[in-house]
């Protein structure tokens, strides 16, 4: 989901077209990386949408993108002692799962969209076509695409960014040095 900043002075929705700003000392403070700037509609004023990493501020504006929320989620699942991992598709969403050792798999979570274990919500209901779908794990990264699609044969199509043993190669190589800070 799409959510559009207030205007601070109007209290509208404000619209134009999002554009890339620099944020201030105080969101870099804050954990902003980077900074969406957008125009309200009805003063013209420029509206800040910062885009908060750090979960107290996150929780404090309650402004954030899926990113945001999938981060804080898993922050918080992972102090409930709780194995999870972040799930990034290639298009522009990111959501978690979270292992039930009592189902002996998985579970899909979307802190964004309220929902548990409804994998194929995205392709069904949002019309995605995905290529890839990667979940990240403090201890792995695996290639979940199947799991989030139904058509295989489409989706084979879709994944030709490389070969799959090239990909395959990628990602374990890169996790080995992620993972031992080669």
């Amino acid at each position: 989901m799409h959510i559009q900043p207030l205007c601070t002075k109007c209290n509208i929705k404000a619209t134009a077209t999002q554009k890339p700003g620099n944020p201030t000392k105080d969101e870099k403070a804050d954990g902003a990386r980077r900074v969406e700037m957008y125009e309200c509609s009805q003063c013209k004023d420029e509206v800040r949408f910062p885009r908060f990493n750090n979960p107290i501020k996150l929780l404090e504006t309650r402004h954030g993108r899926c990113g945001e929320w999938a981060n804080c989620f898993t922050l918080f699942c992972r102090a409930a002692g709780l194995d999870t991992r972040s799930v990034i598709d290639n298009l522009d969403h990111v959501w978690v799962e979270i292992w039930a050792d009592e189902l002996g798999r998985w579970i899909h979570c979307d802190p964004c969209e309220n929902v548990i274990d409804t994998p194929p919500m995205y392709e069904s209901g949002w019309n995605k076509k995905y290529a890839y779908v990667f979940a990240f794990a403090k201890d792995h990264v695996a290639d979940v695409t199947w799991r989030y699609t139904f058509n295989r044969k489409l989706t084979t199509k879709r994944r030709n960014k490389c070969r799959p043993a090239v990909l395959f190669n990628f990602l374990t190589v890169s996790f080995f040095h992620i993972l031992f800070h080669i």
